[in-house]
């Protein structure tokens, strides 16, 4: 398994999902997501982790399984 930190992790989840959606901006991601932009800019620039909270959002707006998920963001 490969090491990175929860800050990457986040912010390559974020890309993953906006290119997946394809969605225009963070904005149009944190109103599909249920969070507020200021969340998600947190995410991309700062080091807060990307918890349980956000994979679950992010599983239901993409419908895919846990493992479907990590195959596709790796």
């Amino acid at each position: 398994m490969r090491s990175m930190t929860a800050n990457v992790i986040g912010r390559d989840l974020l890309d993953w999902v906006r290119w997946q959606l394809d969605l225009p901006t963070d904005r149009a991601l944190a109103a599909t997501l249920g969070m507020h932009p200021p969340q998600i800019s947190a995410l991309r620039h700062h080091p807060v982790p990307a918890g349980p909270a956000l994979l679950l959002r992010v599983l239901e707006a993409v419908d895919l399984s846990p493992g479907e998920l990590m195959r596709s963001i790796e």
